[in-house]
């Protein structure tokens, strides 16, 4: 049986595993795995070549609209759906995936997210959060976890020295972007600092938080 998402958070240690570049440069394996729960993000899904580095198991996978059609990859996991989008006036044409899921916020709170961060509606461009932001405020807000731990985030500050598509990737399983320009909120790694101060996360910060190109050489 599958487990519900209160057997997968209360009082668990739950790791997010974000996307970053860097993050397949370690051997992680057995630090990831030994967190009660793990939650990965979107293409961000371990394969026969990285798992040795970041491990395999993921309990929660966490998916937007574009990436929805990876569940083929985690069938077994618990899946949250991120409802966030450019045009959060007009339903998606695709609609909501068949497969079970939770809503992590309904279009109600995404836009009073939204208004505080000062994202502009219906811009391609318009600081709109990134999945694992609005992870990080689900898990906050709505579980009674005991602890959460990031790692393998740096908020898109280090890339790739290559394009694909029209950017360099920040993200390891190297997406092809149609923007050269970062879409996500600038404030989201003063803000995680700020709930890391708090004592609401810890964060494995992997090298540092500059911007940076990395030398793969």
């Amino acid at each position: 049986m599958a487990k519900t998402l209160q057997e997968l958070t209360q009082n668990k240690r739950i790791l997010l595993v974000g996307n970053s570049v860097e993050v397949l440069q370690y051997n992680l394996k057995d630090k990831i795995e030994s967190y009660d729960t793990i939650v990965r993000f979107g293409q961000g899904i371990p394969n026969n070549e990285n798992k040795d580095r970041i491990g395999s198991r993921t309990d929660i996978w966490v998916t937007g609209y574009l990436r929805a059609n990876y569940y083929k990859l985690v069938k077994d996991s618990f899946v949250l759906f991120n409802r966030c989008r450019i045009h959060m006036d007009k339903e998606p044409k695709a609609g909501e995936p068949e497969y079970e899921h939770t809503v992590m916020f309904s279009d109600k709170e995404i836009l009073e997210i939204n208004k505080n961060l000062g994202v502009v509606e219906g811009t391609p461009l318009g600081w709109r959060p990134s999945a694992g932001f609005w992870a990080i405020l689900f898990f906050i807000r709505k579980c009674n976890y005991k602890s959460l731990t990031l790692i393998g985030f740096d908020f898109f500050h280090k890339s790739l020295p290559f394009k694909t598509g029209e950017a360099y990737p920040t993200s390891w399983h190297m997406p092809v972007s149609t923007t050269k320009v970062n879409p996500h909120n600038p404030k989201e790694k003063e803000l995680v600092l700020e709930m890391k101060e708090k004592g609401l996360l810890e964060w494995i910060i992997l090298s540092n938080l500059e911007r940076e190109t990395l030398n793969l050489t």
